[in-house]
């Protein structure tokens, strides 16, 4: 399924790609992609200045293409970070927390980057880790997964050593005997933190993935426009790479990190003890790690980077050697940062500038200026824009990035105003980002995490509560041109006072070793605000739990907000995950395709500044059905065409039995309807159908009609349907201006709320056999022609019904419980 994108737009993008001069790749003839994915590679390499790493092939390629200096990634940490970067889509709007969120499973429709570019005729195979396994998502996003050269699969092993793989098993032995065969301890029992075997690269799992590109490169020329992933697994935990890149380094030299000690005055949730580290051998179990190891851990590190480096430069040369590089552009990119002893932490998995700031490197075969760096804030949602910018594609609606092709063409052009990143408690949820279980408390990480706890108690006192730390808290980060933000904030509710907060001033503490945030509250305040309004999907769409029914702003009815069916429409586009835009892919729920004259068309439906839109348009050169609509015949005729008019209708995916129903809404000012109803089995309830404009009808102030329903379907005669019609004339034209409308609706009955305030209610007892609301409905917005109350002229449409929000609240129910 594709992405929503208005024609018109689609075309105006397409006709401006084709335009462009800068990057010139808006070609006949479209250009293959190559990229390169590094597991855990933090910007150590001498093109980002550090030139104690010997790195010489990404240097080459940055000096012959561009390296954006300050390009940060949305998660640190694997799963995440490489899930909104390759959907394009924020953490938040993917619903994931946790490395074993497969986004397919939250946002089942999200079309990812190489998804979108099989959809436009390119070949996409990958190597390696492109996506966390074991997300790969074969059967959508690729064309083929490459074979991997050699013997053994991607699981066969780390280790080349038999010391090494003698570890590894004496460790599983005794973690079986101690706690267990089923003890989900995972990695609890790793081998060494680090090996150098003398062995020729193909040894290893990199050198096989090398292997591996190198041969499909050769498979690719002259076929398709390729899109190529290519995965490298290092420099991940274990340290593992042949030898000879560790004698690219003498341990002795390698300067260690000055910044040792926390952040002064930084809280102690932002921190974690290097779990993932402690579970190898090779270093202490707890405390800090001394500097003879950190020695040794740091040129393992670097080793594994030089391994890398040397595994990107056979692809390259490959690329050259079959002289493709003049219509390819190259991506290499690291999914994260990484602690190397900053803040006495060794891993990933904080919010700190360390780990969060990222390599970028873009290579496009008519740059300009070329190996000039680039220091505007780009952010890895930005890269899904940018390469369908560069190869000409429509850019899909709803992303969530910003193309940085600008700075591809010139480098001193401004990058975003700020760049977000977030992660859920490190103090607690460093090991895969996941709450800490039970079983692992019970090992020798149990007295460190008792520590932390302490800790915790001690800076929160009352506040501090173990299931929201464990669950809910997530610390949200804003890197300004200056400053970093984080602010901790409980995902029920991100609306609520954060439980701390962090500023650093990167002018003057580029180390982030100084929180600031107590002794600059007004700044905070103004950065926090910024971080409140930011782009749709960073902060978390649970942000709606504190809003309160305008019925029952006190909340004294105990509501709860069923999210599934609740919508802010704050999003680039429509969420397809939970509402079915009628009439696309030809799917009619219902089979009901308007009510004629006008019919349903999926092109009038658009999110824009933060509201659904469903417009009605005159387009006499729609495809109109050629069937009769038999609902409301025209006085002597059969049944009515479909010509002229379009208008467009949505509806919720999930159902809901009983509860409060609340839009705010402005009704589109033309002779058409604004709906909002529900249908289940049998049954339809109106909240209400409202005429913007009418041009014709008997009663008087038509315009300011609120006309409510109760139908019964199961009735075969028209005019045995309708159980019950309200009405209720508001003291404002609804298309005037917004309002919020309301229905209430439980076994006893229906109230009908405009601006908080009752004005219609209609109860079981009353309705006696009518009552057929007993069983889930799915709620729908929409608009129609009324023939009766007037059709709309030429003149007065296009007209929108905008809606600026949908919320569902139920009592009793968990938000999300759908029904019983």
């Amino acid at each position: 399924m594709g992405y929503l994108i208005n024609p018109a737009r689609k075309c105006l993008l397409l006709l401006t790609l084709l335009a462009s001069v800068g990057t010139g790749l808006a070609q006949s003839k479209q250009p293959n992609i190559l990229f390169i994915a590094i597991d855990d590679l933090r910007p150590d390499l001498g093109c980002y200045g550090v030139p104690a790493v010997k790195s010489p092939n990404l240097d080459k390629l940055a000096a012959e293409g561009r390296l954006f200096d300050r390009a940060y990634c949305q998660y640190a940490i694997c799963g995440p970070t490489r899930a909104s970067l390759l959907t394009g889509l924020r953490p938040s709007t993917l619903k994931i927390k946790d490395i074993d969120t497969f986004f397919r499973n939250t946002v089942p429709d999200c079309v990812t980057l190489p998804q979108y570019f099989k959809q436009h005729g390119y070949d996409t195979s990958y190597i390696g880790k492109v996506f966390h396994p074991p997300q790969e998502d074969d059967k959508n996003s690729w064309s083929r997964r490459i074979p991997l050269p050699g013997s053994g699969s991607y699981n066969a092993g780390e280790y080349k050593l038999a010391a090494s793989n003698a570890v590894v098993k004496q460790r599983h032995a005794e973690s079986v005997a101690k706690y267990g065969a089923d003890a989900e301890l995972g990695g609890m029992s790793g081998g060494p933190a680090w090996e150098a075997a003398d062995v020729p690269d193909s040894e290893y799992l990199d050198g096989r993935v090398a292997d591996g590109a190198v041969a499909a490169l050769r498979e690719l020329k002259g076929g398709k426009p390729f899109f190529l992933g290519v995965g490298f697994h290092k420099p991940h935990l274990p340290f593992v790479a042949p030898k000879k890149y560790f004698d690219l380094y003498d341990v002795d030299k390698i300067a260690l990190t000055p910044v040792r000690n926390p952040p002064k005055d930084g809280p102690t949730i932002a921190l974690h003890s290097s779990f993932e580290l402690r579970t190898r051998t090779l270093v202490p179990l707890a405390g800090p790690i001394d500097d003879a190891t950190s020695h040794e851990l740091l040129r393992a590190y670097y080793a594994c980077t030089s391994f890398i480096d040397a595994q990107i430069g056979r692809v390259l040369a490959e690329l050259d050697a079959l002289g493709l590089r003049e219509n390819t552009i190259i991506v290499v990119w690291g999914d994260h940062g990484w602690h190397l002893g900053e803040y006495g932490i060794w891993g990933k998995a904080t919010d700190y500038e360390v780990a969060t700031r990222v390599p970028l490197i873009v290579w496009t075969p008519d740059m300009t200026k070329r190996g000039v760096k680039t220091e505007g804030l780009v952010e890895f949602v930005d890269v899904y824009p940018t390469l369908c910018e560069l190869a000409g594609l429509p850019v899909p609606a709803a992303l969530e990035g910003k193309s940085f092709a600008a700075q591809l063409k010139d480098p001193a052009a401004p990058g975003k105003a700020a760049a977000f990143s977030q992660f859920p408690a490190p103090a607690l949820r460093e090991w895969a980002a996941r709450p800490l279980s039970p079983a692992m408390r019970q090992t020798f990480f149990g007295p460190i995490i008792a520590n932390v706890e302490a800790k915790l108690k001690m800076e929160h006192g009352d506040r501090y509560d173990p299931d929201l730390f464990s669950n809910y808290l997530t610390g949200y980060s804003m890197r300004t041109d200056r400053y970093r933000l984080t602010a901790w904030l409980d995902d029920r509710d991100v609306s609520a006072p954060p439980l701390a907060m962090e500023l650093y001033d990167h002018q003057t503490d580029p180390d982030e070793t100084i929180n600031v945030a107590k002794v600059e509250p007004a700044l905070v305040a103004q950065l926090l605000a910024q971080l409140r309004a930011s782009p749709p999907g960073v902060l978390p769409v649970t942000r709606m739990a504190s809003v309160k029914p305008c019925s029952d702003p006190a909340n004294a009815g105990g509501w709860m907000l069923n999210e599934e069916v609740s919508d802010e429409f704050n999003r680039p586009a429509l969420d397809e995950a939970k509402w079915l835009i009628q009439g696309k892919g030809g799917v009619y729920k219902s089979n009901w395709i308007g009510r004629a004259p006008s019919q349903f068309s999926v092109d009038n439906v658009r999110v824009e500044d933060g509201m659904l839109k469903l417009q009605s348009r005159w387009q006499p050169d729609f495809k109109f059905s050629s069937k009769l609509d038999l609902s409301f015949p025209a006085k002597g005729e059969k049944g009515r065409a479909y010509e002229n008019i379009t208008t467009a209708a949505v509806i919720c995916k999930n159902q809901f039995r009983y509860g409060y129903m609340e839009i705010r809404c402005k009704a589109a000012n033309a002779s058409v309807t604004s709906s909002f109803w529900g249908t289940g089995k049998g049954s339809e309830l109106d909240v209400f159908e409202i005429i913007g404009a009418p041009t014709k009808g008997e009663e008087p102030n038509l315009e300011k009609r609120f006309q409510s329903n109760v139908i019964d379907w199961g009735k075969k005669e028209q005019k045995d349907r309708r159980k019950w019609r309200g009405k209720h004339f508001l003291d404002w034209r609804p298309a005037d201006g917004f309002h919020v409308y309301g229905c209430e609706w439980d076994e006893n009955g229906l109230k009908f709320f405009a601006d908080g305030k009752q004005i219609q209610a209609i109860s079981k007892e009353e309705l006696g056999e009518g009552w057929v609301l007993t069983q889930p409905l799915w709620l729908w917005v929409d608009s129609e022609t009324f023939p009766w109350d007037g059709l709309p002229t030429k003149e007065s449409l296009p007209a929108d019904f905008e809606i600026d929000y949908i919320r569902v609240w139920q009592k009793g129910q968990a938000p999300g419980q759908l029904h019983p």
